[in-house]
């Protein structure tokens, strides 16, 4: 019991700290981002915007292998610690309690991708009213990936939610009882 009780203190310590690295990059890119656009708008070196497009796509690549380690933390504690032990028990009533208590919810990871596509649409947008239109393709193309290819990613990372649902539900019925 005490050990379980160690290796969960020592899980959530890991998620905080995986969590604060999704925020810190996510505030890097915000930086990176606003330093961009500041030397494109002064000095129109506009290849530096496509350059920002590969720059989100990096940083939303290491948000998602951290929201990823999140969410298997998460189900190890569920579905292997609390399920030992009768004293640990917040991953499965966070889960059990999050319908009844009607609180809206967003994913963090679907908000990180949302900025990823306005960076990419806002950098097209700027590059076909102010660059060359062979920039200006190129960003469209990056884009377009962008969108595609970040979509395939959630739908992946979200896989993993749907594939264990059964087994979550199984464990929380037997918690409860």
């Amino acid at each position: 019991m005490k050990s379980n009780t160690a290796e969960y203190s020592a899980l959530r310590t890991e998620l905080i700290h995986h969590d604060s690295a999704c925020l810190t990059i996510l505030g890097l890119l915000l930086a990176a981002t606003t330093a961009i656009y500041g030397v494109v708008a002064n000095q129109q070196i506009f290849p530096l915007l496509i350059m920002l497009s590969v720059i989100w796509g990096i940083g939303f690549l290491y948000i998602v292998e951290k929201r990823a380690t999140i969410r298997r933390i998460s189900f190890y504690i569920q579905t292997q610690l609390e399920k030992s032990s009768s004293s640990l028990g917040w991953e499965a009533w966070s889960r059990k309690s999050r319908p009844s208590m009607e609180l809206p919810t967003v994913s963090p990871l679907k908000i990180e991708r949302t900025l990823l596509v306005i960076a990419n649409v806002v950098n097209t947008i700027w590059l076909w009213i102010s660059a060359p239109t062979s920039l200006a393709i190129i960003a469209a193309v990056i884009t377009l990936i962008s969108f595609i290819w970040s979509q395939l990613i959630l739908n992946r990372y979200y896989k993993f939610s749907r594939k264990n649902k059964g087994e979550q539900t199984q464990i929380i019925l037997e918690l409860r009882e």
